[in-house]
Parts: C-alpha cells; sequence; structure tokens
C-alpha cells in the first residue's frame, strides 16, 4: 500500500513546536555566527579549542535547521508509511491487545500518549509499512526480535 510517497506537514501543535524551535535555532545560530565574526584572532590552543567547538555547534544548528525545515515542508519520504493519526491494531506475541496511533514524527505524540503511540520510522512502524491486518510482522527491539499480528488498521479520516 503506498502512501503517494511522503508522509503529510505536521499539523495543530507539533507544527508549532517545531515552528517555535526552528525560530529559536535561527536566533541562536544568528547570535553564534555573530560571536565567531567578530572574536579575536585565536591565540592559544584554549581559543583553538573553543573555536573549533563553535564550528561544530555552528554545524549542528545549520543540519537541525534543515531537517526542520523539511519536516515542516512535508519532505520526508517513507514510501509504503501510513498517514498520521493512523489506528494500528496489534496482538503481541505475549497475548496483549493494544491500539496505536501513527504518526509522522515525534513531535506529534501527545503528551501522555507516548506508549499508544509510534513513529513511521520506528522500528515497529517500519515493520507495519505495507501490511495489512491478518499479516504477521516481527522487529527489533532493546530485548530483541519481537513479533506481532496485525488485527486491524483504521485510516484517519479526511474533511
Amino acid at each position: 500500500m503506498s502512501t503517494g510517497g511522503s508522509v503529510p506537514e505536521p499539523r495543530g501543535a507539533a507544527r508549532q513546536r517545531l515552528e517555535s524551535e526552528l525560530a529559536n535555532l535561527r536566533e541562536q545560530r544568528r547570535n553564534l555566527a555573530s560571536a565567531l565574526d567578530s572574536g579575536d584572532v585565536v591565540g592559544d590552543d584554549a581559543d583553538t579549542a573553543q573555536a573549533l567547538e563553535e564550528s561544530r555547534q555552528l554545524a549542528w544548528y545549520d543540519n537541525r535547521i534543515r531537517d526542520l525545515e523539511r519536516r515542516l515542508s512535508g519532505g520526508a519520504d517513507f514510501s509504503e508509511a501510513l498517514p498520521t493519526d493512523t489506528r494500528v491494531t496489534l496482538k503481541f506475541s505475549d497475548g496483549t491487545t493494544q491500539t496505536m496511533r501513527i504518526v509522522a514524527i515525534t513531535e506529534e505524540i501527545i503528551e501522555g500518549e507516548e506508549d499508544e503511540t509510534i513513529t513511521v520510522k520506528s522500528p515497529l512502524g517500519s515493520a507495519i509499512a505495507g501490511h495489512k491486518p491478518g499479516d504477521r510482522i516481527t522487529y527489533s527491539t532493546a530485548a530483541g526480535t519481537e513479533e506481532a499480528e496485525i488485527l486491524d488498521i483504521r485510516m484517519p479520516s479526511r474533511g
């Protein structure tokens, strides 16, 4: 099952959190770049180490800003991923059954629902991709490989 090749843009509170983080990172990056530009000529080893650390930090800001811009534009590509807000009911190998909500990015996880939410790129989310009810899937956990059966997939209602 294909969903058109891309994950939808983040919505609502998740989008606001990402936009806020992006604005803060841009400001912090501007301040750091300005401090680097106005810095004195490097002197001793401590100055050199500090300049290197600030350059690494600047690169980190650039990477995170690019990542957030990509997420906000909906540019992540997961060809078999289920759309955000899909509900998947799974029966795990220990016999327990749980309905879980799928999200594209961790920022869409609602506080207090961490245990009932999975991202499309998590091991479990990736294992579900492309499968249908009745299929058995395997996925990796910290404790090793686990199995589950997909009992139901409910796509989100649109509109």
